[in-house]
């Protein structure tokens, strides 16, 4: 019963810190197409295919790649990463402005671009604050109420 309960703790605890890990990803990957857009002139699928990043911020970049051939750039980002919002429990603020930074991409010159860039940077930086606050404040949190609930049953149970 300990076990379980911490184990509940632990996945709610692993949830928050991928959030946290996701934005922070997010946030480099913005510097990072910004940075493309400004000095390669590589074309938008050129940057997303050679990007490389890790878990779990991968798994939708790959998959709004792989949509490509189904979809248009804007059908396939917002398709992409819709499901974060599922997987990761992004709020429907942190949603809307992922999703309308992919659909705000390659619409225009370079120099818009490279704005739209800073935009979503400033706009996305106090997302990440509240997230680094609240894992930083309430990250075991999970841990502890998952093992004193798992502690609580299992002496019922006794």
């Amino acid at each position: 019963m300990i076990i379980s309960g911490t184990l509940g703790g632990f996945a709610v605890y692993e949830k928050q810190r991928n959030k946290l890990k996701f934005f922070r990803q997010y946030l480099d990957f913005i510097e990072n197409i910004k940075n493309e857009i400004r000095y390669s002139g590589k074309n938008l699928f050129d940057i997303l295919s050679t990007y490389r990043c890790e878990y779990p911020f991968k798994i939708y970049i790959d998959k709004s790649i792989d949509n490509l051939s189904k979809f248009s750039f804007e059908d396939s980002w917002k398709k992409s990463f819709k499901l974060c919002v599922k997987d990761l429990g992004i709020s429907d603020s942190e949603e809307s402005l992922i999703v309308n930074f992919g659909l705000g991409l390659g619409k225009s010159d370079t120099q818009s671009q490279i704005n739209h860039c800073e935009h979503n940077l400033q706009m996305a930086k106090p997302h990440l604050k509240k997230l680094q606050d609240d894992y930083h404040s309430k990250g075991k949190l999970p841990l502890i109420v998952g093992t004193g609930c798992g502690i609580v049953i299992a002496l019922l149970i006794v």
